[in-house]
Parts: structure tokens; sequence; C-alpha cells
């Protein structure tokens, strides 16, 4: 691995990063957006005033035919044209991958330079823990992301899949080691799931140096608007048929599309509105398989949710 110096792209090392209005989910890549596609489209989120990418190792593993690092590839190509790299906020992520699973220092190294190599890049913006990992000394992977952070290959160090009592474990052992804090973290969230983050993750939430990205922003795509009919059928509904098939669902599902019009916007674009009216500051991570998914995810940057709507908006 080569050292990269984040100085020299002015990409901030301290305080709050510019992720834009919401984070793109690399996690279709190579999927539902495929690659022929997928250039043309991040272009585009470009253009409209994107800043950040969030992929990992394991996308797209689980697709019928995927195989490791889908996702980086794809990214990894429409990277290399010039200048792409250094508008991009860029985070990917080790720990889940059947190639290279768990948070051991080996496996950490030997999964980044995999995730170098096929990005294209001498360097991650965020690098993150997809998932906690009890097996592996977590004084030994803190004190890897540690030096990845001296060297300058990473430039912050993020967490997902992480629980309340653990994170306070890793905030004492950074502490007591003088290490590279925890600076992001990944955590589900939307309208219909937010309690948990809510509820339980205070002392990481009230963290002013820890900025939070909730990722399935969309549900699934239940959020979206188009399973107002409880009938629609498409090849993701086994993921969120008991969102659909909730007594509450009809009213919510009403009620995007009723802000929505109000507002001469999408339904998507009310659900990523609503992360803006939150106590506690959440990033979306979102994704678009075209330019009109896309375009409504943008549209929620000019919405302004007021207390009647916010009403409505409850799960």
């Amino acid at each position: 691995m080569t050292v990269a110096h984040f100085q020299d792209r002015k990409i901030r090392t301290d305080g709050p990063l510019d992720l834009g209005p919401f984070v793109f989910g690399g996690n279709i890549i190579g999927w539902t957006l495929t690659a022929d596609k997928a250039g043309d489209l991040l272009d585009e989120f470009l253009l409209q005033g994107g800043r950040a990418i969030d992929t990992a190792d394991n996308y797209t593993e689980w697709v019928a035919g995927g195989v490791t690092g889908q996702s980086e590839s794809v990214l990894g190509e429409w990277l290399q044209s010039p200048g792409k790299r250094q508008k991009i906020i860029l985070g990917s992520k080790v720990g889940l991958s059947e190639a290279r699973k768990g948070l051991r220092r080996d496996n950490i190294l030997s999964a980044l330079d995999a995730s170098l190599k096929r990005l294209g890049t001498d360097y991650l913006d965020i690098y993150y823990a997809h998932k906690d990992d009890p097996d592996s000394d977590l004084l030994e992977t803190l004190t890897t992301f540690h030096e990845l952070v001296r060297q300058g290959i990473v430039g912050r160090i993020g967490y997902s899949h992480l629980s309340p009592e653990r994170y306070t474990e890793i905030k004492r052992l950074i502490r007591k080691h003088a290490l590279t804090p925890i600076t992001v973290f990944q955590h589900d969230y939307s309208i219909v799931s937010h309690k948990a983050l809510d509820d339980n993750y205070t002392e990481l939430t009230s963290d002013p140096n820890i900025q939070v990205l909730g990722y399935h922003a969309m549900a699934s795509g239940f959020l979206s608007g188009k399973y107002r009919d409880a009938n629609v059928w498409t090849e993701h509904t086994d993921k969120i048929r008991g969102l659909i098939d909730d007594p509450r669902a009809p009213a919510l599902q009403n009620a995007l599309h009723d802000i929505a019009k109000k507002h001469s916007v999408s339904p998507a674009a009310i659900a990523l509105a609503w992360f803006r009216t939150r106590p506690i500051q959440v990033i979306p991570l979102a994704s678009a398989r075209d330019t009109q998914q896309l375009s409504s995810l943008f549209e929620s940057t000019r919405v302004h949710l007021d207390e009647d709507d916010l009403r409505l908006l409850v799960w």
C-alpha cells in the first residue's frame, strides 16, 4: 500500500466530513445497478451535488453469481476517470466478506489491500468495521485501524453493527491506549426503524465528534411510495413483506403520498427530508437505480416538513 496524503487532496482529517445531502449506498452497484449503467448514474450523482459513496468488500456476494468486491470493482473502473477520486468521499468496510471474515489484524490488512486494488486508489476516506467481531482481540483491531490512519492510508475509522455496550468498551480502550477514535457510525435508521438508535445509543449519538449514517433509509424501498398497493410484487418484496403486511402500513403509505403531493415531490423525497427533522443528526444512506430515482432523492433537499406532516409520518 502507498501512503496517501489527505492534506494534499484537501480532505479534512478532523471535524465533520461534508457528506452531502445523502450518501450513495453502493450495495446495489453491480447488482440492481448494473455495471454498464453505474458510470452514467454516478456521473449524474456528482453533477447533482453528491459527495460520498459507501461500499464494502462483501458487496455483492449474496447475489446469485455475485463475487467478492463486485461493487468495489465497478466503482474502481468509474473512479479511474481523471479527477473523479478527488471529488468523492469514499468509504468501504471489512469483516463480513466470506473471503475475509472477521477483524483480526492480518485479515484487516489483507482485506484493505484487496479493496484498494479493486477501487484503484491508494487511500480510503472512511474504513469501517462492518460488524463487531467478538472472536478477534478488540485492542488488536483498534490498534490496526489506528496504524492505518497514522500511515495516511485511511482517513477515518467507522463502525457498523455495534452494540451500545461494545461501543462503551471501544471508547474505553481508545482513551486508555491513546488510539484514533471512531468518528463515523452506521445504523439502521428510517421512519420505520429509528427507535433502536434513538432509544439505545445516547452515548454515541450525543458525541459531537461522531457522524451517524442511517442505512436502509428507504426501508428497502418500502418508503419509496411504490408499495401503496399492498398487492404490488417485485423481486425484493420478500425482504419487506413484514412491513407491507403491518396494519400501520396503509396509513403511512397514504401519508407519504399525500405529503409528497402537498410539497410537489416524490414520496422518496419525503422519506429523506424526514431525516432533517430528527433531534439527532443522522445522514441517510440511499441508493438509486436510475436517474428518476436519483432525482427523487435530491428533491428532499428542498422539502421542509411542518408539524402537520410529521404527525402523519409515524410508525
